[in-house]
């Protein structure tokens, strides 16, 4: 059915009819010492290899989460998380930014260049993200590349250098950390992150994550008020992270290895509320 003239859809045929909103957990990052850390790589278990060690780079697979970063006016990038580690080897990074009138997202095959020697780096555009308010960030990979952004329900585009970072993407066994990139810390809250190794990238995909989407007719208008957490398809894979400061874990079928928590609180709010 229809919400205030935005998609309302079920989960599809033999799963959950229908979007259940729920309470939700979140954590904050207080943008100087806060960070998350596993042994292992968020990304290793998309489907297919994300590197060339694995054969031809055919890594698919979709990211959700939400979050509330600090209202920035200058610019100066600040890290959401980084896969890899930060000794020069390569590395993905998704962070947060600002430019004249307005913050947006990152994301980085650190250490990759493309076809003609440019780094190959994703940003969305100029404003496409809130400040102090909760922000639903959805992305899709497919072929080894970041080929769809979602913010709040809606399509975005995306700009920049793109191309296949799959050949230099970390190893499997590269770490994770969120919240710091080796110099720079982040300052925001983060709650209900999720990775699967399927390719989502459609407005119904979408709603398997968030209440409400944009029209079809209209895909880049953002529902008005955004949408809310809503209870996961049932076939949960690989990692969804979740809970509160003293209950923050990996609720998915696969593990991320040993977690440590470093100066991490409850955030004040929820994108719940």
């Amino acid at each position: 059915m229809a919400v205030f003239g935005y998609q309302n859809l079920g989960f599809g045929a033999g799963a959950e009819q229908g979007i259940v909103e729920i309470d939700v957990g979140s954590i904050d990052f207080n943008g100087g010492s806060s960070k998350i850390e596993y042994t292992e790589n968020f990304f290793k278990l998309l489907g297919g290899p994300m590197n060339t060690s694995g054969g031809s780079p055919n890594a698919q697979g979709f990211i959700s989460f939400w979050f509330k970063p600090d209202e920035i006016f200058s610019a100066g990038s600040k890290p959401i998380m980084q896969i890899g580690t930060h000794d020069g080897t390569p590395s993905i990074r998704l962070a947060y930014n600002f430019f004249s009138g307005g913050m947006y997202l990152e994301a980085e095959f650190v250490g990759s260049v493309n076809d003609v020697g440019t780094r190959v780096l994703y940003t969305t555009a100029i404003g496409s993200i809130t400040g102090n308010a909760w922000n639903h960030i959805a992305l899709g990979f497919n072929n080894g590349n970041i080929s769809q952004f979602f913010i709040d329900g809606a399509k975005v585009a995306s700009s920049g250098s793109t191309g296949s970072g799959a050949d230099t993407a970390p190893a499997d066994t590269e770490n994770t950390v969120i919240g710091f990139d080796g110099s720079v810390y982040g300052n925001f809250c983060l709650a209900e992150l999720y990775i699967d190794g399927v390719f989502r990238n459609t407005l119904s995909d979408l709603n398997k994550f968030i209440s409400k989407v944009a029209s079809p007719s209209a895909p880049t208008a953002k529902p008005s008020p955004i949408g809310k957490p809503v209870r996961l398809p049932s076939n949960t894979t690989h990692y969804y992270l979740t809970g509160t400061a003293s209950s923050w874990a990996n609720q998915g079928t696969n593990t991320l290895g040993t977690q440590t928590l470093s100066n991490i609180t409850d955030c004040a709010d929820s994108p719940s509320d």
